[in-house]
């Protein structure tokens, strides 16, 4: 048994390839189509995906071609055989005819096959010609694919170099823009504050625990509740406020738990909140329950109505929930929400000014955003209140006022 050589083998690969080229151009074309769509999918490069689909088509195309090339081909040959028949069974019965004496009459001319083969050859020669077009454009794709993929190697080493040069400019000792630099100073100084500011509002909030003695949950500060220097701060401020005046607050939750563990630390005295929410309204008389001060707590749900003041309208609480207050001692204005409406807090100053004793606090919380700082500036401002508000101090983002009432 003859052995089988590399290079034999290398040629029956090569004789297979080219009489079964037709049949393997389409897989190559759905070869070509599948490494597309890996091209655009999982590597993210849509022009290395476009010229697969070309080449993809070029290889259908070739194929379509090839199909035909082949018909004619087998078509010819099948041409040439009948040729061949007739060629052999007229000379066979030219061989019958010979020994005859008898005359014979004259055979029959042969059928005119010129226009048939010049057909043939002409059909031949055009599958020849587009086969050679298809090979020739197929080549011209594969060189395309080779620049391409130059291209592209280039572009990525030039991007690769461009991130080299980009990371040693940042390396020490190289100067920085000057945006750049008066960036990273804000930075720099935006964050220190925001430590500073963590750190005192921890102080704040272990002062706070260390003034109450509760043996009860009590709820969380910081977030949307009020922050622990606002609390601290408004904790002494009830805690102050006599037992026969009123804690009256803007909106409810964890502020008003601490408002009334001060109230009842300090012997006496009621806290009412306002809250236009009615579920929150829930919520914040069951943190009040588990907390057991629901003696000092009056949580008062009170849904928005319109309200005209000095020719502008507001949405603000039902005036039901709220015309029985007086004697005041400390309002702290936490509602409503911004969401309500611009300016939605206003109203609890001119509303409530004359339900406030003298020497109350009024604290307007938010005061870090500018519709919440115009609005404490307005109140500043108001001529026609028969209380006049003074600036007393800002205690992280909440704005305390001393209320003053006028003479006579």
């Amino acid at each position: 048994m003859a052995r089988t050589t590399p290079r034999g083998l290398l040629g029956s690969v090569r004789s297979l390839v080219r009489s079964h080229w037709h049949h393997l151009a389409p897989l190559l074309a759905l070869g070509a189509l599948a490494a597309a769509v890996w091209a655009w999918v999982g590597e993210g490069s849509p022009a290395l995906a476009a010229l697969l689909v070309l080449q993809a088509a070029l290889l259908v195309g070739v194929a379509v071609t090839g199909a035909r090339s082949l018909t004619i081909l087998r078509q010819g040959r099948r041409a040439d055989q009948r040729l061949a028949s007739v060629l052999t069974l007229s000379r066979k019965a030219a061989r019958r005819a010979a020994p005859r004496p008898a005359p014979t009459p004259a055979a029959p001319p042969a059928p005119d096959l010129g226009p048939l083969l010049a057909s043939l050859g002409m059909q031949r020669l055009d599958g020849a010609i587009r086969h050679e077009e298809v090979m020739e454009a197929y080549r011209e794709v594969v060189r395309r694919q080779d620049v391409l993929a130059e291209g592209l190697q280039r572009e990525k080493e030039r991007r690769e170099a461009d991130i080299r040069r980009a990371l040693e400019a940042w390396g020490p000792g190289v100067l920085r823009a000057p945006e750049l630099q008066a960036a990273e100073e804000r930075l720099t100084l935006l964050v220190n504050r925001k430590f500073e500011e963590a750190i005192t509002e921890n102080d704040a909030l272990i002062n706070l625990h260390r003034l109450v003695e509760v043996h009860h949950e009590l709820p969380p500060a910081g977030g949307f509740a009020a922050s622990p220097r606002t609390l601290l701060r408004l904790f002494s401020a009830a805690s102050e406020v006599p037992a026969d005046r009123l804690v009256v607050e803007c909106g409810s939750g964890t502020s008003t738990v601490w408002l009334a563990e001060a109230r009842r630390q300090a012997g006496g005295g009621h806290v009412v909140a306002l809250e236009h929410d009615e579920g929150y309204a829930e919520r914040t008389r069951e943190a009040v329950r588990r907390s057991g001060l629901s003696a000092w707590v009056d949580v008062r749900w009170a849904p928005l109505e319109p309200v005209e003041i000095d020719g502008s309208s507001y949405r603000w609480y039902a005036r039901s929930t709220w015309e029985d207050l007086a004697g005041i001692g400390l309002l702290f204005v936490d509602g409503p929400p911004g969401s309500v409406g611009p300016r939605s807090r206003h109203p609890a100053f001119p509303l409530l000014a004359a339900r406030l004793a003298d020497g109350a606090t009024v604290a307007l919380d938010d005061v870090q955003r500018p519709a919440e700082r115009a609005i404490g500036q307005s109140w500043l401002a108001d001529t026609t209140s028969p209380v006049v508000l003074t600036d007393h101090e800002v205690v992280g983002r909440t704005w305390f006022l001393r209320a003053e009432r006028r003479p006579g």
